[in-house]
């Protein structure tokens, strides 16, 4: 999978003394969790620019990383601005872009929000678990707060149930800790046809039901009934809606059965949303396991990678240790042969002086004529007399 970079929306969330503020998103397709990215933006053409680091949301199961960022921008007022943007990835000693420049013509309040890629991007929806296209995840109610992470066929479904099986309509939102209540636009924008019709009937029916005198219809296939004012004077009332007939006792025995049905559909419903609570933490735990996978498999890698690093700062070193120790002993060695042939020289002049000495010493010596013993000439002149004992001899050195 290569690297890949790309905005997906950006939208007006306020204006303010001049100011607008932008928010925006960002998906960073990547293995590597450890990226950066920053938005770069601006009004002229990069001449000047600005940038700022968006923030990380979450991880898709796809490894698309989801990303946010805000940024403030001067408009001048009754003037259109022309933003321009881009986004980079910084991983490790690596770069990458968006494939071109994004821009964005807003004046006041047109448009909000603009959507790019739209078919290229998708995601995890947390009921389903299917990856779907992004452009179908739709914020539920203009009241929630958080990320939109159901997909809008979850939604029809969802609402589909409460009006059919739980015959509810006060309908909350689906998403887990949101209790936001559906409005009518929002049931009508995810429902069908056929199941606004119903909820209509059933908001007409509730309200019907504040009035004292409404009695509802006992055909189980009608969702209508009327006002019987009349009372027990008239102990028959007709529908006005299927035309169906139905007297007190009868109508009595409905609501007993009727309010048996509300309860235990409550009951069901109760059971229901506990065995989804169940389900979402099941799914909780199971992306936080694989959150947890995903950050020992990264930590491991770094670890290796130090290890590595490491490893190979102690060859390095121990290379250089090595090659000082050789330079050294070949040094030591040099200077021991320089000692000793130095050493050498020296007992050879020794030897040679001494030899030159003896050589000299000899040639100072002669015989005495008279005993032949060897006589050393020591003072001046050439008259020299034999030190023999009992000698005594005196001739000429020369």
């Amino acid at each position: 999978m290569s690297n890949k970079v790309i905005i997906t929306s950006v939208k007006v969330v306020g204006e303010r003394e001049g100011l607008v503020d932008f928010y925006g998103q960002v998906i960073v397709q990547t293995s590597n969790e450890d990226a950066i990215v920053t938005i770069e933006y601006t009004t002229e053409p990069w001449i000047t620019d600005n940038s700022v680091i968006a923030k990380r949301l979450q991880t898709f199961s796809n490894e698309q990383i989801l990303y946010n960022f805000e940024f403030s921008i001067v408009k001048i007022s009754n003037l259109p601005l022309h933003l321009k943007f881009r986004a980079r990835c910084d991983i490790a000693n690596s770069s990458f872009w968006t494939n071109y420049n994004y821009e964005y013509l807003y004046n006041e309040g047109i448009p909000k929000e603009i959507i790019f890629h739209e078919e290229e991007l998708k995601k995890e929806c947390t009921i389903c678990t299917e990856d779907v296209g992004i452009k179908i995840f739709l914020n539920i109610t203009e009241q929630c707060s958080h990320h939109s992470n159901i997909c809008s066929e979850c939604v029809r479904k969802y609402i589909k149930h409460e009006i059919e099986n739980n015959r509810k309509f006060k309908i909350s939102c689906p998403a887990a800790g949101c209790d936001k209540i559906l409005s009518e636009e929002n049931i009508k924008r995810f429902a069908s046809e056929e199941i606004f019709k119903r909820y209509e009937q059933s908001t007409l029916n509730s309200a019907s039901s504040q009035i004292p005198t409404f009695q509802s219809c006992l055909n189980p296939n009608c969702e209508s009934g009327r006002d019987h004012y009349n009372g027990d004077k008239v102990p028959i009332m007709t529908c006005n809606s299927c035309g169906q007939k139905s007297d007190k006792e009868h109508r009595q025995r409905e609501e007993e059965r009727r309010r048996d049905e509300e309860f235990r559909g409550q009951d069901k419903e109760r059971r229901r949303r506990e065995k989804d609570e169940h389900k979402r933490q099941k799914e909780d735990e199971k992306r936080l396991t694989k959150l947890q996978k995903n950050e020992d498999k990264r930590l491991s890698k770094l670890q290796k990678d130090e290890d590595k690093r490491l490893s190979k700062l102690k060859k390095d070193e121990d290379k250089r240790l090595s090659k000082l120790q050789k330079d050294e002993d070949k040094r030591l060695s040099k200077l021991q042969k320089d000692e000793e042939k130095r050493l050498s020289k020296l007992q050879k002049d020794e030897q040679k002086t001494l030899q030159n000495e003896s050589e000299s010493y000899v040639n100072q010596l002669k015989l005495c004529p008279k005993c032949m013993s060897k006589v050393e000439k020591n003072d001046g002149d050439g008259h020299t007399t034999c030190k023999r004992l009992g000698c005594g001899y005196e001739f000429c050195w020369m």
